[in-house]
C-alpha cells in the first residue's frame, strides 16, 4: 500500500528537481509522473501552479537563508559565525541557488523571491559586521563584496575555481574584517 503524499512531499522533490533539471521541468505532470502518482495528486495538495511555485519559492528561501542563520546563531561569537557562514557559503552546493536565479530571469514573482531572499542575507552579514565593530559606511561595501564573492561562485564554470579551503575561508574573512 503506498503511503499517502503530502505537500510538504512535493515541494521537496521540486527542489531537487529544480536543482537538477530546472524550473521548466516543474509541470505537475512531470512531477508527478517521476513521483509515479496521478496528476490529480497535485491539484489535491495545490489549488493551482501558483500555489505550487509559491510553495517551492518559500521552502527555498527557508532552506537556503532562514534555517542557516538559525544554525549559525548557536555560536556565540560573531567571528565564528561569519567564518561558519563563509565556508559554509563557499564550499556548499550551487545547483539549487543556480537553478532559482535561472527561473528568477524568467519569472518576476520568483526574482522578487530571490531579491528578498538577497536582502535577507546581505542584512544578516551587515549585522555580523556591525557585531564586530565595523563603522556604518564601510559595513554595507564589505557585505555586498561578500556577497558577490559567494554569488560569483555560482557563475565559475572551472570546478577548480568553486571552493574555498578553511585557510582560504579564514583569509577571506581577514579581507574584510580585522
Amino acid at each position: 500500500m503506498k503511503t499517502r503524499l503530502k505537500k510538504t512531499d512535493w515541494v521537496v522533490f521540486a527542489l531537487k528537481e529544480l536543482a537538477k533539471y530546472g524550473h521548466a521541468n516543474l509541470t505537475a505532470q512531470n512531477l508527478a509522473q517521476k513521483m509515479g502518482v496521478s496528476r490529480g495528486s497535485f491539484y489535491w495538495h495545490f489549488k493551482d501552479v501558483r500555489e505550487f511555485e509559491n510553495c517551492v519559492t518559500r521552502e527555498w528561501q527557508d532552506i537556503s537563508t532562514e534555517q542557516i542563520i538559525q544554525r549559525l546563531r548557536g555560536d556565540n561569537c560573531a567571528q565564528t559565525r561569519l567564518k561558519n557562514l563563509l565556508s559554509q557559503a563557499m564550499s556548499a552546493d550551487i545547483s539549487l541557488e543556480r537553478a532559482m536565479r535561472a527561473w528568477a530571469s524568467t519569472d518576476a514573482r520568483i526574482a522578487m523571491a530571490v531579491a528578498d531572499v538577497d536582502l535577507r542575507r546581505i542584512t544578516y552579514v551587515e549585522d555580523l559586521l556591525k557585531e564586530l565593530g565595523i563603522a556604518k559606511p564601510e559595513r554595507r561595501v564589505r557585505a555586498l563584496a561578500l556577497y558577490w564573492a559567494s554569488l560569483g561562485r555560482i557563475m565559475i564554470a572551472n570546478p577548480k575555481f568553486g571552493e574555498l579551503t578553511a585557510d582560504e575561508v579564514e583569509q577571506l574573512k581577514s579581507l574584510f574584517v580585522s
